[in-house]
């Protein structure tokens, strides 16, 4: 197989080249990284939520709550939490039924 090179006359060719000699795209700082892996966790734990055991739902629910913003009332994070499972247990329960009569 003879690989192709690509054409340096080429101005997205040569572009890409400067690009890259002025240090290309940035690695991910770990901050990023960890907010990223953190938002998929969550996503995933969030899909998989009505199909949880009561008891790991309540463990992870009341593990959430002690992750609280300094100078922020439990009270109102775990409120808030409460309504938007709720709501997303709805939302989840209704698409469920979608098509499921037969």
């Amino acid at each position: 197989m003879n690989a192709r090179l690509p054409n340096p006359s080429n101005p997205l060719v040569s572009a890409l080249a400067r690009w890259n000699n002025e240090g290309g795209a940035q690695p991910a700082t770990p901050a990023e990284e960890s907010e990223s892996i953190l938002l998929h966790l969550g996503a995933a734990v969030l899909m998989q939520w009505n199909h949880l055991p009561r008891a790991i739902q309540r463990e992870l629910f009341d593990a959430a709550s002690k992750m609280e913003e300094p100078h922020s009332d439990t009270n109102v994070v775990r409120h808030q939490m409460a309504l938007f499972l709720h709501a997303y247990k709805n939302r989840d329960s209704d698409t469920a039924d979608v098509g499921g009569g037969d």
